[in-house]
Formats: structure tokens, C-alpha cells, sequence
């Protein structure tokens, strides 16, 4: 049974969506190549990944590319993300830092701060507020992971817009007929995690809009800094126009734009331009950096100094005696997350303690190549987004996948993008 939802003008809203974010990542292409060679490359990538669903034919495209020089590597990382190798996720991400640059940790006198539970903290700070935006690294699953139990607590205090950094055009024009995420709603929200935050959005009752800097915001002939300051202008001026006409909704953001202190020119994000727009003062929940590495060099200096304080075992914020809670310059409030531990399967162990998902091994067919494994829920459309990536090595007889209770069905996807069902799995 096909059950593909009809595309039409809907593809071209979402392929303005990723023309747009080839723009906005220019600087990061570590060579001078030309911006229609660029776009050939990418089209490629797109039609691969967004529309013929083959994420790991996409990826081996998009790895050739960076080992080329024409992507850098955190740019690759984002979309290496979509494979559930988190481990080399993590390295890409962070390849272009300096081996020898470690700043201190920052000195924290630790009897100061209380540690709160951090979706506690988050529902405090929340209470009386008309917005609340959080940041995410893209290349971070656990970011989406989290995020989703946010969501899931400021629903019952009334929140009820969720606007998302990712999100295409294409999320207005069925806003009120989601009933599960699909490939065409954005460019981040095709990975796993991220298509589950939407799920749990919908089915919690969010009305879900776009804000990104549309192609009709674009501006030609501008130099680097202006065309980044207008682009955070155009995403304030979005999320205005949903507040003005939303008047009696609270609405939560999701994206990396929401450190509220003026900067010089490109520097001064959304966020602020936002309050200077309506006066509304945003909450700013900062997870980035409160977010743990597998290596000490890649941790904020904040996030070792509240570490100095003692081990954490869950998700926190630290509150002061005043009431307010430890935060980076420019946000409400930090949470800091506990050490990753990948010991069952390669798979991050935050999937249980957040992600609320239970391990099971699933037995493959040793092979001589490289092959993912995908798990989707069993009645969702042909294009709808993984509930599950697993990248299974040469020779593997079994992968771990991560699920929450329900009915599946897994493929397995080849280098070159053939795919292959493996049946069907029920979780109880």
C-alpha cells in the first residue's frame, strides 16, 4: 500500500527550505567553490535523503563531499547524526577545534547552588511566561531527546504553539492535519529524534508553525555579517507575526537563536531582536552548554566547573539561594546533563533515563559492507521519519534498537540505497 502523503507545490516550499539553509551555511563549505556547483551537490543530497527516504546512500554522498573539502565537518556531523552513530557524530562535530586550546573551568563555590531536577526547574521558571525558547546543537539527539519531555511539561501550564528553527513552510500548510512527522517538515526534523519530538508534540495537542528566514527574506549582494543580522531579524519578525495573531497562546521556540544579550551587529541573535519587536521578554534554556563530551577539550568551561561539584546522575539546574539559577551570559537557565555511557550495543543510555526507550537486540545477516538499520512505526506513511537508526559495521550479526512501547517495522538500508524489510517488532 502506498501511503504517501500528495506533494505537488509542497516539495518546491520544502526545497526553498533547504535552498535557503545551503545560504545560511556557506561559511562553513571549507572551500571557494561555486555556489551552483554547491547547489548541483546538494540537490543530490536532498533528493537522496529528503525524497527517495535513502539516508545512508545520502550520507556516503555528503562524506565524499567533506573529505573533498567542499563541507566542513560539523556541517557533515548534522547530518551524520541521522545514522545513530553518536560517537563519530560527536567527533566530526568537534574535529575543527584546536588540540591544545582547553580554557579553565569557571570557579564555582558549590554550596551556593541547589541541584533541582531539571523539567522541575524548567516548569519554574516557565510559570508565569508568555514565551520560552530553548537551543539545541544540531548534531545533538540528545537535545530532541529532552526537549520532548519540555514539551510534555509545559503543555498542562498552557502552552500550546511550538515553533521550531527547522521547520518548513510546508508544517503551516498542514499545521492542523499532522498526525505524524514526515520527511518534508525540515531539514534537522528527518532525524529520528527530532521526528519523535514532533510525535510527541502532536499528540499532546501543539499547533506547530515555522519561523526560519523564508526565501523571500534573502537578500542578494550583502556581505557575511549582513545577510547573518538579517536573518535574525526575519526570524524575530516571523515569530512576531505568530504572537500578534495568537494574542491568548504561550508558545515555546526550539532552536539555536536565543541568547537574549544585544551582541555587535550579526552577533545580536533572534531572541533579542524578538523582545525589541514586542516587548515580551522571552525564558531562555540553554542545554548547549550544559551539554558533557567524551572528550574534556569539548566541554564548556561552566559545564567543569559545576562538574568539580560532583557527579551527575540525571538532567539538573542549579538554583541560587536567590531563586534564580546558574546560567551562560545571556540565558535564564542551563541544564546540565550526566556523562553518556554507550556500553549496551553502542547505543547512548540516555534513550532509557530520557528518551524513555527499552534496548532490544535484533539479529541481522552478517555482511561485508556497512548497513543501516531503520525501524518505523508500523501504520505511518511511507515518508514518514525513523523512529530508529542503528548503523550496523562489516560483519555485524546484531544491532541494539531503542524503542518506546508499540508496533514497527524495521528495513535495512545498503551503501547504495537499496533497502530490505526485516519484518515487523512489537514492544510491550
Amino acid at each position: 500500500m502506498n501511503r504517501r502523503h500528495g506533494r505537488g507545490c509542497i516539495v518546491l516550499k520544502f526545497k526553498a527550505t533547504l535552498t535557503t539553509l545551503l545560504i545560511l551555511l556557506s561559511t562553513q563549505f571549507a572551500t571557494s567553490a561555486s555556489a551552483d556547483d554547491r547547489q548541483e551537490k546538494w540537490d543530490l543530497a536532498w533528493r537522496t535523503l529528503y525524497e527517495e527516504n535513502r539516508p545512508l546512500k545520502a550520507i556516503g554522498d555528503l562524506d565524499s563531499l567533506m573529505k573533498t573539502g567542499w563541507i566542513h565537518t560539523n556541517t557533515f556531523a548534522q547530518f551524520y547524526a541521522f545514522t545513530g552513530n553518536l560517537i563519530e557524530t560527536e567527533f566530526l562535530a568537534h574535529a575543527y577545534l584546536a588540540e591544545d586550546i582547553v580554557d579553565p573551568p569557571i570557579e564555582l563555590i558549590c554550596e551556593a547552588y541547589m541541584r533541582i531536577p531539571a523539567t522541575e526547574a524548567i516548569m519554574d521558571v516557565a510559570r508565569n511566561a508568555k514565551l520560552v525558547m530553548m537551543n539545541e546543537n544540531h548534531y545533538s539527539p540528545l537535545h530532541r531527546a529532552f526537549a520532548s519531555q519540555v514539551i510534555g511539561v509545559l503543555r498542562p501550564i498552557g502552552f500550546s504553539l511550538f515553533g521550531a528553527e527547522t521547520f518548513s513552510e510546508v508544517v503551516a500548510e498542514r499545521s492542523d492535519r499532522l498526525t505524524s512527522p514526515t520527511l518534508d517538515l525540515g531539514v534537522y526534523s528527518a532525524e529520528p529524534m527530532f521526528g519523535d519530538l514532533i510525535r510527541h508534540a502532536i499528540a499532546q495537542g501543539y499547533v506547530l508553525f515555522p519561523y526560519e528566514q523564508t526565501a523571500a527574506q534573502l537578500v542578494d549582494g550583502v556581505d557575511e555579517n549582513t545577510r547573518r543580522a538579517v536573518r535574525e531579524q526575519s526570524q524575530a519578525a516571523n515569530i512576531k507575526r505568530v504572537i500578534d495573531d495568537n494574542a491568548d497562546k504561550l508558545v515555546f521556540i526550539y532552536g539555536t537563536h536565543i541568547r537574549k544579550t544585544p551582541g555587535n551587529g550579526s552577533n545580536t541573535m533572534m531572541a533579542y531582536r524578538l523582545q525589541q519587536l514586542t516587548g515580551i521578554e522571552p525564558i531562555s534554556i540553554d542545554q548547549t552548554g550544559g551539554t558533557p563530551s567524551s572528550a574534556r577539550r569539548y566541554q564548556t568551561p561552566l559545564y567543569r566547573g559545576v562538574e568539580r561539584c560532583g557527579k551527575l546522575d540525571y538532567p539538573v539546574a542549579l538554583r541560587k539561594r536567590d531563586g534564580t539559577y546558574l546560567a551562560r551570559d545571556g540565558y535564564d537557565i542551563t541544564i546540565f546533563f550526566p556523562h553518556t555511557n554507550y556500553s549496551i550495543g553502542g547505543r547512548p543510555d540516555w534513550l532509557i533515563s530520557i528518551g524513555g526507550r527499552a534496548f532490544l537486540s535484533l539479529r541481522l545477516q552478517p555482511a561485508a559492507q556497512q548497513t543501516l538499520v531503520r525501524i518505523f512505526v508500523r501504520d505511518e506513511a511511507d515518508d514518514a521519519v525513523a523512529i530508529d537508526h542503528v548503523l550496523a559495521p562489516p560483519e555485524s550479526d546484531r544491532v541494539t534498537v531503542a524503542l518506546p512501547k508499540g508496533h514497527y517495522r524495521a528495513v535495512r538500508e545498503w551503501p547504495d540505497g537499496t533497502q530490505n524489510d526485516l519484518g515487523e517488532l512489537t514492544i510491550d
